[in-house]
């Protein structure tokens, strides 16, 4: 008689403790609002817990009292993207709330332009209540919550982790697939998208078997030096083809954005 196959529910995550981000990133309500986009634009993060010390609690522990996301950040005054207001919508908003669009709209401090109402997750609630949580509302991220005060946070990204995680213990091991061309190409335009050099400069990445070739026009021997670099410690790139023009002299062509050429 041939055995079962070994099951691997031994290893499944089932409680939020198990797959969360502790130590995350957190602003005050009283933090300058540049400051807070500054850290999730760095951290390439979506939103941010918003705390404030507890007093009584044991051995220090933070409330959460908010949180800041990139939804709070959409309609903004520096950028013209308020609502547009009509007068009908005025016959069924308070006082109050109207005072409160302005303050999101034009607020500097992330206590004017968080959103209050936030949804956590206990650590030891079940994976599937954050999962609802996340999907009913449409949330990427819910702040954890350890006897009330902030523990970490369970993202889209943690449950898909876990996933993985999951399938790997249950299937045969296997080596990691080779990345395709279209994947190395993406992966060194986004090494390259914040270099100044690269955004004044004429020149085209094309990956066709994992051989990186560049061609274009750079005004410094240096930049092409740099292009040669990128293109070199890229993941999976297998040979690089150096087929820049120096045009020692000329100066860059500012404004021209390459950032991500289709």
């Amino acid at each position: 008689m041939t055995a079962p196959a070994p099951t691997f529910e031994i290893f499944k995550p089932t409680a939020v403790r198990q797959i969360m981000t502790p130590g995350v990133l957190t602003v005050r309500p009283d933090t300058p609002l540049v400051d807070a986009l500054r850290l999730m634009v760095r951290n390439r993060i979506s939103g941010l817990p918003v705390v404030e010390d507890d007093p009584a609690a044991d051995g220090g522990g933070c409330r959460v009292v908010g949180v800041l996301t990139e939804g709070d950040l959409m309609r903004r005054a520096e950028t013209g993207t308020e609502a547009p207001s009509h007068w009908w919508q005025r016959l069924f908003i308070t006082p109050g709330d109207q005072a409160d669009q302005y303050s999101k709209v034009h607020g500097r401090r992330v206590d004017e332009v968080m959103t209050r109402s936030v949804l956590t997750v206990d650590v030891d609630d079940d994976i599937a209540t954050a999962v609802a949580l996340m999907d009913r509302h449409k949330v990427k991220r819910l702040p954890v919550l350890a006897h009330g005060h902030l523990a970490g946070v369970i993202s889209r990204a943690d449950v898909v982790r876990a996933l993985l995680h999951t399938l790997d213990l249950g299937g045969t091991p296997v080596e990691e697939p080779p990345l395709l061309d279209s994947e190395i190409r993406y992966r060194l335009l986004v090494e390259l998208a914040d270099k100044r050099w690269w955004a004044d400069s004429r020149v085209d990445v094309a990956v066709a078997s994992g051989i990186v070739t560049l061609t274009g026009v750079v005004y410094d021997a240096r930049v092409a030096q740099a292009f040669r670099v990128v293109a070199e410690n890229g993941p999976g790139v297998r040979e690089v083809r150096d087929q820049l023009v120096v045009a020692e002299g000329l100066p860059g062509w500012a404004g021209v954005d390459n950032a991500f050429v289709a």
